[in-house]
């Protein structure tokens, strides 16, 4: 094995450290990366490695980590399906391993246009329950924003896909839950005429979806700057209506 990297680290109740990352498991100049997992103690004792890969050996990639009250560590990313390495497709993979290293559940979830690029970029725990956000592709051109709910044994029970005005690309980069067990989403919505604006939304515990926005900031033109002394333009989008919002001057 070579060519190995961490990109993730986080702690446990017990302030057990979890590394988390790739690992090239081929070597010799092809590569093969799997999730890598290393757990040591707080003194930094090792405890173990574990390696999560696809039959087809090509990449995975682990984009986002969390742990529970028990130990366990819950880890979201990509999988590349494609046998060919010059071709890419890739699906959220989702897993979670206990205090152990037992690997306790993993689970696949492709978007719905062929050799779709989907990853999943971010997981928190909500009551036991298991929330990943990224983008799925759904159509050759476009991405949706995606939220995947879990049990706490890896069964599916809910996906949003969010698509953005426009039917563009639309990706959720992080999440939050509040004491209520809301989930708070954001990430980025792509449109032709002014690229990306920030994307924020917001699911109650059962996972209905309580409002979304698209914060937009673009450049004015020099009439509008010279009539009403502003140098930005504020659009929010809050479902289907358009509000502006003129930033001034300070």
């Amino acid at each position: 094995m070579d060519n190995d990297r961490a990109s993730l680290i986080t702690l446990d109740a017990l302030g057990n450290i979890f590394v988390v990352g790739q690992s090239d498991q081929i070597g010799g100049g092809n590569t093969n990366y799997d999730y890598c997992v290393v757990k040591y103690s707080s003194a930094g004792i090792f405890k173990w490695a574990r390696f999560l890969g696809n039959a087809v050996n090509n990449e995975e990639d682990p984009h986002a980590i969390v742990t529970d009250a028990a130990g366990s560590i819950f880890i979201t990313g990509k999988s590349d399906q494609n046998a060919l390495a010059v071709n890419t497709f890739n699906d959220f993979l989702t897993a979670k391993y206990d205090s152990a290293g037992v690997l306790q559940w993993s689970s696949y979830a492709a978007g719905s246009s062929t050799n779709s690029d989907d990853i999943g970029e971010g997981i928190i725990l909500v009551s036991g329950n298991i929330y990943v956000c990224g983008s799925k592709q759904n159509s050759i051109a476009q991405k949706d924003a995606t939220v995947i709910k879990y049990d706490a044994f890896g069964n599916v029970m809910l996906t949003f896909n969010l698509n953005g005005a426009g039917d563009f690309t639309d990706k959720i980069q992080a999440t939050i839950t509040d004491t209520l067990n809301n989930v708070y989403v954001t990430g980025y919505s792509y449109m032709p005429d002014h690229k990306r604006d920030v994307f924020t939304a917001k699911f109650d515990a059962a996972g209905n979806q309580l409002g979304k926005n698209i914060m937009i900031f673009r450049k004015v033109t020099m009439k509008e700057k010279a009539s009403h002394s502003i140098l930005l333009a504020m659009c929010m989008y809050v479902e289907t209506a358009l509000v502006i919002i003129p930033a001034m001057i300070m």
